[in-house]
């Protein structure tokens, strides 16, 4: 099964980098025709927290989002929101465009993205 490039996300300009991983973990749940409930116990996590993860209301760890990756047989990249002016990560091609990560003004930002470039380098190597 061949993986689409997700869609840039400039029309989401306003949402932070969190909340759109949210809506793609949400957009492929629901894609799957799966409910909350599942993906929480996968995850271990009681129904409400995962509605949290999934609204955006809290911050997902590197681990959670491997684990949902993982769990739909998809490459953590799906998930990951692009915004097309600062950095394009796609199915473990990024190019020279970790230098790009400082178009982020968010140091938290900043730090996840470089928590990523270094899981999928460390993938690539495998």
């Amino acid at each position: 099964m061949s993986i689409s490039p997700p869609p840039t996300d400039d029309h989401h300009e306003s949402l932070t980098t969190n909340q759109l991983i949210a809506i793609r973990i949400k957009e492929e749940r629901m894609r799957h025709n799966l409910s909350q409930q599942v993906i929480a116990d996968h995850l271990g996590m009681d129904i409400s927290n995962y509605s949290r993860l999934e609204n955006g209301k809290v911050e997902i760890t590197i681990a959670k989002l491997e684990a949902i990756a993982e769990f739909f047989k998809i490459p953590i990249t799906v998930l990951i929101p692009h915004r097309s002016d600062n950095i394009t990560i796609y199915n473990g091609s990024y190019g020279n465009h970790s230098t790009l990560i400082h178009n982020y003004s968010d140091q938290n930002v900043q730090n996840s993205l470089k928590t990523v470039i270094d899981l999928l380098k460390k993938h690539l190597k495998k």
